[in-house]
């Protein structure tokens, strides 16, 4: 239910799921029982891996069977039970249209976009460039959309751990490494990286050397590296998927002994 409300917002998931008991209470229409079994066996078969993202296949029953409950409240000879479904109607409607508008509005202005443009116009052509990331599993190609596209045809990719003159840092990595070198710190004898397994993607945490280029990063006024630019994206005010990263750029500083 918590991927549905995400999804689709807690008045239409609320509808829908009044839809769908009216229809198995009242048992008269085949349409309505179709489409109750279709919606019922969607939620079994993906039971507690249903994600947001999958709502999307079903999101046109789930909104026939929202309005199956609001269309039965119209019929009635009872007014004022008209009347009510009207309101409940109008605001599941209004509420919606909102949920949607501030969903899209905080994926804009794509922090990744704005971070390309910089790239292409403020980063010297042939210099070396580095994306970095927290697995040596998973390295940057492994999800391309989490980073701003650079053209490499212009700029010489070279591996973050190798010290390029530039390195670009989005949040889906930095969030999980600030975390980690926090939890290093606070116990530096007895910390163990495994114990924040979980918070990397499948699990696979950072090596030493991965470790070390982030801690040096973040090393203030020791960092071989100084923050160039930031874009961070507006404050979300629903809860999305895949929002869009905050993104650092980070220059080696003139004096930095880049290995």
């Amino acid at each position: 239910m918590h991927s549905t409300i995400q999804a689709i917002g807690l008045p239409l998931a609320l509808a829908a799921l009044g839809g769908l008991l009216l229809s198995l209470l009242l048992r008269r229409g085949a349409f309505e029982l179709a489409l109750s079994a279709l919606v019922a066996a969607f939620y079994i078969y993906f039971g507690h891996a249903l994600l947001p993202r999958y709502v999307i296949l079903i999101m046109p029953a789930l909104a026939l069977l929202a309005a199956y409950p609001l269309s039965v409240a119209l019929a009635s000879e009872r007014t004022r039970l008209r009347q009510a479904s009207l309101v409940v109607c109008a605001g599941v409607l209004l509420f919606s249209f909102g949920y949607t508008l501030l969903g899209a509005s905080a994926r804009y202005p794509d922090t990744r976009s704005l971070a390309s443009d910089y790239i292409r116009q403020q980063v010297p052509p042939g210099v070396t460039l580095g994306i970095a990331y927290s697995s040596e599993d998973y390295d940057a190609w492994t999800h391309p959309w989490r980073y701003p596209k650079i053209e490499f045809d212009r700029f010489r990719e070279t591996d973050f751990l190798k010290r390029p003159k530039f390195v670009i840092v989005t949040s889906y990595d930095s969030e999980s490494m600030k975390e980690l070198l926090a939890y290093i710190a606070a116990a530096p004898k007895k910390a163990r990286v495994a114990d924040l397994a979980s918070e990397f993607y499948k699990g696979a945490p950072p090596n030493g050397s991965i470790i070390r280029f982030w801690q040096e990063l973040y090393a203030g006024d020791d960092s071989p590296y100084q923050l160039v630019a930031q874009f961070s994206p507006h404050r979300i005010q629903v809860p999305i998927e895949f929002p869009a990263p905050t993104i650092e750029i980070y220059k080696s500083k003139p004096e930095a002994k880049l290995k």
